[in-house]
């Protein structure tokens, strides 16, 4: 049956992406340039650090930007101020995880919209901006890029089916509208290459950040001490072996699909965990810890303390070529 409809959405994907190639389908520009940072496949791709990368880089070069997305999960619809560039507008349920996240860590303007087009007019009019980055913006073509930023991970070379039968947003061919690639090891670079030799490959490994508490008191926990985990990403493997690698033992598991809204109820049997395997320090990732910031009384009044495993993308092989990329956008 999946088989059968990943032949029907493949169809339609078709159809779709040969209108806006042939040209039959109107592409709108927005009054300043706009860099996309997206994937092919769903999940785990390390997209939204990397939409972070990229404004780190584009203030390094003196620029003003602005993040725009759809806001996957957000129960507002229209366009929604995330941030000013100041303050934090909006709550993780409006905005959803993913943009309270860029809030959060950085000091520029953070849009939702699902119009792209509205949201990136509406930031350039709106704001003092040179630029706007898309995040999961590769599939969105009614909005002109100046730069489209692919990434990818090396579950593309053994999974190549597309929704639901398995993870490609659309078929990699796809990958031929990219000007940049980014993958975390050399083969799945090359492989990447066999479909857009003409597009950039960098290489991008996750950093790891020193551990803090989600209520900025000071650390009380030890390296090798034991810990509980509660996530609601999309490849919680990887978060397990990031905190194992970070020193701690994890003692128990509690899982949740990707985007999860955590209710009470999930917080108190992150606490009854906690007591039954007696350990009183729950790890999160930084997507989680925007959604479960609400209950941290609760879980103080339990005595449980949350602890965030912070996370950064950076660029091992091909910092000054995408540098340059993201300059020349600007001639």
């Amino acid at each position: 049956m999946k088989k059968l409809l990943s032949i029907v959405y493949g169809s339609g994907i078709a159809r779709r992406n040969r209108r806006y190639d042939e040209g039959r389908a109107e592409v709108l520009r927005a009054p300043g340039p706009v860099i996309s940072v997206g994937n092919i496949q769903v999940g785990g791709t390390g997209k939204t650090p990397f939409v972070q990368l990229v404004v780190r880089e584009l203030r390094a070069l003196g620029k003003r930007p602005a993040i725009l997305a759809r806001g996957y999960g957000r129960s507002s619809r229209g366009l929604v101020v995330v941030s000013d560039g100041t303050n934090i507008l909006a709550t993780p349920k409006q905005a959803g995880d993913e943009l309270t996240m860029h809030a959060r860590a950085l000091d520029i303007p953070v849009l939702a919209d699902a119009d792209r087009v509205n949201g990136a007019r509406y930031a350039f009019d709106h704001f003092d901006i040179d630029v706007v980055v898309l995040d999961d913006g590769f599939q969105h073509r009614r909005l002109h890029r100046d730069l489209d930023i692919v990434l990818c991970d090396a579950r593309l070379l053994s999974d190549q089916a597309l929704l639901p039968a398995g993870r490609l947003r659309e078929p990699l061919s796809g990958l031929q509208r990219a000007d940049i690639l980014v993958a975390r090891d050399s083969l799945t670079c090359c492989a990447l290459g066999a479909w857009n030799p003409a597009a950039e490959c960098l290489h991008a490994r996750s950093e790891l950040l020193a551990v803090r508490r989600a209520d900025d008191l000071p650390m009380t926990t030890k390296k090798g001490c034991s810990v509980i985990m509660m996530t609601g990403i999309a490849r919680p493997e990887n978060l397990r072996r990031s905190i194992e690698e970070s020193g701690y033992r994890v003692a128990r598991e509690l899982v949740f699909r990707d985007h999860h809204t955590y209710t009470r109820a999930d917080v108190q049997k992150a606490i009854a965990a906690c007591r039954g395997a007696g350990v009183y320090y729950l790890m999160v990732s930084e997507k989680d810890e925007v959604k479960l910031r609400v209950y941290l009384e609760l879980l103080r009044e339990n005595d449980v303390q949350m602890y965030v495993l912070p996370m950064r993308l950076t660029i091992d092989e091909g910092r000054e070529r995408l540098q340059q990329r993201l300059a020349r956008i600007f001639d």
